[in-house]
């Protein structure tokens, strides 16, 4: 769910005020590379109970933190394996608080500033492993083009 900085403040007063009871959207960020999953893009839904039940951001994440994949029976060997190995991960909601010295919070940073979406990415590289392309689970992973 996409929102423009005052889009996202108001929700977030809205919210702290009791008046938004649609619920919180949350992403999935990388704060060293600027990079984030979107979980609704995955068919997981945007509000952490949605895609905890789902399964495939939790999925998508392992992959995306192994440290050492390929290097033994077992592994997923897919091209992404290992990319936020050992960065700072933080799955932020649109109703965060605001970052320090900042009048934003990480979800509305990732909407306004530099950051690439990199779920389709992890998606097409599972896809094309040899190793988890046919497997039963990564075929359920499907990328979603459009927003809701």
């Amino acid at each position: 769910m996409e929102c423009s900085y005052q889009a996202c403040k108001d929700r977030r007063l809205k919210a702290q005020l009791g008046l938004d009871k649609m619920g919180q959207y949350y992403l999935v960020a990388n704060l060293d590379k600027k990079e984030y999953l979107t979980p609704h893009r995955i068919d997981s839904g945007a509000k952490a109970r949605e895609w905890l039940y789902s399964g495939n951001l939790t999925r998508l994440l392992g992959i995306l933190l192994i440290d050492g994949d390929g290097r033994g029976g077992g592994d997923v060997n897919v091209a992404l394996s290992g990319r936020w190995a050992k960065d700072r991960i933080v799955i932020s909601g649109d109703y965060a608080d605001n970052e320090p010295d900042n009048e934003h919070n990480i979800y509305s940073l990732i909407h306004n500033e530099d950051w690439v979406d990199i779920t389709k990415d992890i998606v097409k590289s599972l896809k094309k492993s040899p190793v988890t392309k046919n497997d039963e689970w990564a075929k359920k992973i499907r990328y979603v083009s459009t927003t809701y």
